[in-house]
């Protein structure tokens, strides 16, 4: 037991003693339930190619994950439903690809603003808040990011974002006035929101799942520190349901006035902010209709 455990803190941490002799302390002392996340991603093939690619999957269960409140078999039973939700939806290939580089799933037309796109991957930086990154990214940088995981909810699955992280830096402000003028008054989070609409809807979802502020990870005795974005202003900004366990619920899709009742002066600005949001959600529609629906 130990001798593999040591074999595998290597293929985790390489050449860092300190962090591979962590790893192999924390295998111990979580015991019965990381014998369990191990056994599960080596009963499936397809999860073993994913270890082999993202060896850090198996020490998840060592920190906090998706919810302040979880412990170490609340983190296994989400961890096991997002693959769950994977497999059963035919998306193993996809995440087998999302592993090894990210994926685009739009482009957007984007007044003074090139190469603005979404894509989807996977970012061991926030490997606390759930499985994938949806990244809305420029040339040169990642200007916002939402992180998603599938869940198990009453019977069905649904797609849950735990973050919701803007640029950082003195000039972030700016830069987010700029993207929202860019794309026709559509701020970014809510483009990304949107966006997430579209990737639940195409895995068969029955809604979203917002984070509320006491559920974030940063609210974990041991990764404890302020938070700069309210979720549960954000959800109250879009009218959203409680979902009984402090976060919130999200339809998969919002409501749009008639462009009728939009005053004259904003109409036009409208019908592009939402033609940008429909050649969007096309896109991403597309993107994972030719995405491998199935492992190898």
């Amino acid at each position: 037991m130990l001798r593999s455990l040591l074999r595998l803190s290597r293929r985790v941490h390489g050449e860092q003693p300190m962090r591979r002799w962590k790893f192999v302390v924390r295998s111990v002392l979580y015991g019965a339930s990381h014998r369990s996340w191990l056994d599960y991603l080596r009963r499936q093939a397809w999860l073993h190619r994913m270890v082999l690619l993202r060896p850090e999957l198996t020490e998840r269960l060592h920190r906090p994950y998706q919810c302040a409140q979880f412990n170490r078999w609340a983190r296994l039973e989400a961890l096991q439903a997002h693959y769950d939700v994977c497999a059963a939806i035919g998306w193993q290939t996809l995440c087998l690809r999302l592993a090894r580089e990210p994926l685009v799933l739009a482009r957007l037309d984007a007044a003074r603003q090139p190469e603005l796109r979404i894509e989807l991957g996977y970012d061991p930086r926030f490997g606390k808040e759930g499985e994938w990154v949806l990244n809305l990214c420029g040339v040169t940088r990642r200007c916002y990011t939402m992180v998603l995981g599938f869940r198990r909810h009453a019977g069905a699955h649904s797609l849950h974002i735990g973050c919701l992280q803007g640029p950082d830096g003195l000039e972030s402000r700016e830069h987010v006035r700029e993207l929202t003028r860019a794309m026709h008054g559509e701020r970014p989070r809510e483009l990304l929101l949107e966006a997430a609409r579209e990737l639940a809807a195409c895995a068969g979802c029955c809604h979203l799942q917002l984070v509320g502020d006491r559920q974030h990870i940063y609210r974990h005795r041991r990764k404890r520190r302020r938070l700069a974005f309210s979720y549960d202003r954000f959800a109250a900004e879009l009218g959203a349901l409680p979902d009984g366990a402090q976060g919130w619920l999200l339809p998969l899709r919002g409501t749009e006035r008639d462009l009728d009742a939009v005053a004259s002066r904003k109409r036009a600005a409208t019908a592009r902010r939402r033609a940008l949001l429909e050649s969007m959600r096309a896109q991403l529609r597309a993107a994972c209709t030719v995405a491998p629906r199935s492992a190898p």
